[in-house]
């Protein structure tokens, strides 16, 4: 039932020869950007004009200072080799792979009352993105406001509630497993 909004992706990692701390992962914990939501994968100190959106475009999006962040974990092996790949073109190689090491039910909870900050940004993105030049294609950043927000509103807290569940149990919830409140 969780299968399809979850994924154990540090167990994945390895099997596609990824590792925090080594190649492109080598993201600090202390300097991820806030906007990434809970989960292993995050970024740090990432390229502000690397192409993260273009090849995760499911899970990648930028901040109003053009800064990629995960807005969704990867469910599938598909969505993840997109941000391998994005994390791959990263030059500062800031994405980060061992959010499980640091993310717990508290921390969870205080991401998820801290969203109400996120909105406000949203909105702001859209002026900017609607003001582009004339010879840029806002088309894709609109469509990828849309599908963050959509995400943020009414996804995010099913999956963050499946995500602490698995940190504290070590295991992806069954359909009688009660899952923690935010």
């Amino acid at each position: 039932m969780y299968h399809e909004i979850f994924m154990d992706i540090a167990a994945a990692l390895p099997q596609l020869g990824a590792y925090h701390g080594q190649g492109d992962f080598l993201g600090q914990w202390e300097r991820k950007k806030p906007w990434n939501v809970p989960g292993p994968l995050y970024t740090g100190d990432v390229d502000n004009s690397g192409p993260g959106p273009y090849e995760a475009p499911n899970n990648i999006f930028i901040d109003a200072d053009d800064f990629p962040f995960i807005f969704r974990q990867p469910v599938n092996l598909f969505e993840l080799r997109q941000v391998l790949l994005a994390a791959d073109h990263d030059p500062f190689r800031a994405y980060g792979a061992d959010g499980n090491d640091h993310w717990d039910l508290a921390s969870i909870r205080a991401w998820w009352r801290g969203r109400h900050t996120i909105d406000p940004s949203m909105a702001a993105r859209e002026r900017r993105v609607a003001e582009l030049e004339s010879g840029h294609d806002s088309t894709e950043y609109l469509v990828a406001i849309d599908r963050w927000q959509e995400y943020l509103r009414y996804e995010t807290e099913q999956y963050l509630r499946v995500y602490a569940f698995f940190l504290e149990e070590g295991r992806v919830p069954g359909t009688e497993d009660h899952l923690p409140e935010l």
